[in-house]
């Protein structure tokens, strides 16, 4: 019995010490993940610092343009003449092209291509018919690409007819640095429609400038989520995947754009103090951050600096300020309102590639550990409380058990070392009757 209760207390020890570990281990494992990488001692007062010590600057993107959509002057550019991949920003060229041949109640019916398309997707089923409003905003919040070829076929025809389509509106745009458009989705891989469209940053701003002047397009960009019921008789939900609409103040739109062959792409959009200015990044290693410093660039460009600037190619004029979150006479809700059902602000990623994290401040970090030490603390003097408890517990549980100690006869034992629960014999033939023995 003492052999095991003795293994029982180095257990409970054992176990006791390994949980403050785990406790402590665990807290110091969050402390470094947030903190990240020691930082370097400090250079000393007869130091000089090292220039490799400085922040290093994103590369530029492959291709960008900073527009002023109001004047049409091109303030900023590099290799915005050059066609390359644009990924799902070609989807804003296709809702120009769908915009002048189909009814927002136009019925749009379903095709086995259209529903074989690879996500991101509707999960349209051949057969189905959907309303052509509905599908253009899920092309353009959730970039879905079955919607999008859904689209085409009924303005074309068939996709033949809508890449012939797509070359007059670029024509007629004056987009003229030999774009080459096929696919309505604008995949480049093995799904894709013609191997992918090559498109200018500045052919991109000159479709852009269009699209913002066309309320219902203009208003759709700038919706945070669309309600509606869809040719399946289901009600469906599509959530705008441009975080631009909530970290660069301003900002009205327009496209994400990602495939693995064309990078990371973004069209962007933004209107301060009745001037609007459009930025197009195109193979960025941050799109929302490279962007935002061309719109930043543009807005602090005073118009009487322009003079000079080159033009963009004229297109369809951009109407004067005001609000653009215009209602195409669906269940559209306004961004961001919670007054209205589905008002909630975007989720989920974007289209494209870059991903934003957000950081965890130094304080919570601080009475984070701080929790954690009091609570170890805490639970180790408790610990400690209950085991003297139980060590005192077990000391009077063994001295009720232990048998009485043997005693020289004619010698009465103290009143000490006798057990309450013993009775000890009157004198006998074996002991001496002189009053040194029990007397009963």
């Amino acid at each position: 019995m003492a052999a095991a209760g003795h293994t029982i207390q180095m257990v409970r020890r054992t176990t006791t010490s390994l949980s403050l570990r785990l406790v402590l281990a665990c807290y110091l494992t969050a402390m470094l993940a947030v903190a990240g990488p020691a930082p370097a001692a400090a250079p000393s007062a007869v130091q000089t610092p090292d220039p490799a010590a400085t922040t290093v600057p994103l590369p530029p993107p492959a291709a960008s343009v900073l527009v002023d959509a109001d004047t049409g002057a091109v303030i900023a550019g590099t290799n915005e003449r050059t066609p390359l991949l644009v990924a799902s920003t070609t989807k804003i060229i296709t809702a120009l092209v769908v915009r002048d041949q189909l009814a927002d109640d136009a019925v749009v019916p379903v095709s086995p291509l259209a529903a074989g398309m690879p996500a991101r997707k509707l999960t349209l089923l051949a057969g189905e018919r959907w309303r052509a409003i509905d599908l253009l905003h899920a092309m353009l919040l959730c970039s879905c690409n079955d919607a999008a070829v859904a689209l085409a076929e009924a303005a074309g025809g068939s996709i033949d007819g809508f890449g012939k389509l797509l070359d007059a509106k670029a024509a007629e745009l004056g987009m003229v640095d030999g774009p080459v458009l096929a696919d309505p989705s604008g995949l480049d891989d093995e799904s894709s429609i013609g191997g992918g469209n090559l498109v200018s940053a500045r052919d991109l701003a000159i479709a852009t400038r269009a699209f913002l002047g066309d309320p219902v397009l203009a208003g759709i960009v700038l919706m945070s989520e669309y309600r509606f019921l869809g040719g399946d008789g289901e009600p469906h939900r599509v959530v705008n995947h441009n975080r631009l609409l909530e970290t660069y103040t301003g900002a009205i739109g327009v496209k994400t754009g990602y495939t693995e062959r064309s990078g990371a792409s973004l069209v962007a959009a933004a209107r301060r103090d009745g001037r609007t200015m459009i930025a197009v990044v195109l193979r960025s290693p941050s799109t929302y951050v490279q962007a935002g410093e061309l719109l930043d660039r543009g807005f602090a460009t005073p118009r009487h600096q322009q003079e000079g600037l080159p033009p963009l190619t004229p297109a369809a004029a951009v109407g004067g300020g005001g609000d653009r979150s215009v209602r195409s006479g669906a269940l559209a809700n306004r961004p961001g309102d919670p007054s209205e059902p589905g008002g909630s602000t975007p989720t989920g990623p974007g289209s494209n590639g870059d991903g934003d994290g957000d950081g965890v401040h130094p304080a919570t970090v601080i009475v984070g550990g701080l929790a954690v030490s009091a609570f170890a603390v805490g639970l180790r003097r408790h610990q400690v409380v209950r085991r003297r408890r139980r060590r005192a517990a077990a000391a009077r549980a063994h001295r009720r058990r232990a048998p009485p100690r043997p005693v020289a006869a004619g010698r009465r034992p103290s009143s000490a070392s006798a057990p309450r629960s013993v009775h000890w014999p009157h004198a006998g033939a074996d002991q001496s009757t002189s009053g040194t023995g029990p007397t009963g």
